[in-house]
């Protein structure tokens, strides 16, 4: 598992498990970003947080099986039970991706910025790369347009799991408004 270590490439919406760690670079959500960004950055691997994994000896492709190799392989050399293992990783908590259907894009793109308005004076960290990313001390929001379908995504992720249902259950209310 070695030369898996960083560089490594992660989207806007992975975890803050990943995003944070050191050596992760972000990019869009996408495997032609993906892809463009392991190039550039010369990574050995790239993940997404819809399950796709991409490795530069497989020719920058995803691929399940090649993924479940190295999860094998790296359970293997653990010293102590994949269970354990895990309990022992910071605590996040995630909403699943939410899809929003608003009508055409520029109503879409008018409801993030109405978000953005509404809590950039809150925010520590505001991205716009893929969407809005917006970072606050003890959790996140991403809104984007969907690459494929005419939808709205939003994806959450806090500390905390009551932060995360209060901020969730705000923000997709002004969205469905």
């Amino acid at each position: 598992m070695e030369k898996y270590k960083a560089p490594y490439i992660v989207t806007t919406i992975s975890s803050w498990r990943v995003k944070k760690a050191k050596g992760a670079t972000v990019a869009r959500v996408g495997h032609l970003f993906m892809k463009e960004m392991m190039r550039k950055k010369k990574a050995n691997l790239g993940m997404e947080r819809s399950g796709h994994y991409y490795f530069k000896d497989f020719f920058y492709c995803d691929s399940g099986i090649f993924a479940a190799a190295q999860v094998i392989n790296f359970v293997a050399q653990l010293n102590k039970g994949i269970g354990e293992y895990v309990e022992a990783l910071p605590k996040f908590y995630q909403m699943p991706e939410t899809n929003f259907k608003i009508g055409n894009s520029k109503k879409m793109e008018q409801k993030i910025k109405k978000i953005k308005d509404l809590y950039k004076s809150q925010a520590i960290i505001i991205s716009e790369n893929d969407g809005l990313l917006m970072e606050f001390g003890d959790w996140w929001l991403s809104l984007r347009l969907s690459n494929s379908e005419n939808l709205l995504r939003l994806n959450m992720e806090a500390e905390n799991k009551k932060v995360l249902d209060l901020q969730y259950k705000k923000t997709s209310a002004l969205l469905s408004k």
